[in-house]
């Protein structure tokens, strides 16, 4: 006999993008450029600022231009999850009220912050961020040049495309 198990999860697109969400905690990991708690207008106003400054022409121009804003919005992400750790740190190892000179509770909430490996995974993955958005900012500027001197840009040697999910 072919017994099939009963399907279960969502059916319909705005339950299945719910249930995408689940997981979220901080972030970081996520495939989506704007997320729950954020706000897709600011990222949008990060967008069109780059746009207007870079004045991007053509489809490349405008991936790279993308890509910078999403990669500027991940990193203010990281910032942000970077803080939260270390408020938490630093409230493991300097509680309120401590009589601690400043120099112990400065030197102790370091340490703390040593020994925390999150904080340090979230600095080898902000350096890897700022990266990506040189090396956009890179693209940007060799497209708009050969744009200038009506240099061919070779056919599949650009990247295309930014999610804005939710």
């Amino acid at each position: 006999m072919d017994f099939e198990p009963p399907k279960r999860g969502p059916k319909t697109p705005e339950g299945k993008a719910v249930v995408s969400q689940n997981g979220l905690k901080h972030g970081l990991l996520s495939k989506h450029v704007v997320i729950r708690d954020e706000d897709p207008v600011e990222f949008q106003h990060l967008l069109d600022s780059l746009r207007r400054q870079y004045k991007p022409r053509g489809v490349g121009e405008h991936g790279a231009i993308s890509r910078i804003a999403a990669k500027y919005w991940h990193l203010d992400r990281l910032y942000r999850a970077h803080s939260d750790t270390m408020e938490k740190v630093y409230d493991e190892v300097l509680p309120t009220g401590s009589d601690l000179p400043d120099e112990v509770r400065a030197g102790r909430a370091r340490i703390a912050s040593i020994n925390n490996p999150w904080v340090g995974d979230l600095e080898d993955k902000a350096r890897a961020i700022e990266r990506d958005i040189d090396r956009a900012f890179d693209e940007l500027r060799y497209l708009q040049a050969a744009r200038a001197l009506s240099f061919p840009v070779p056919r599949g040697s650009l990247r295309l495309s930014v999610q804005l999910d939710r």
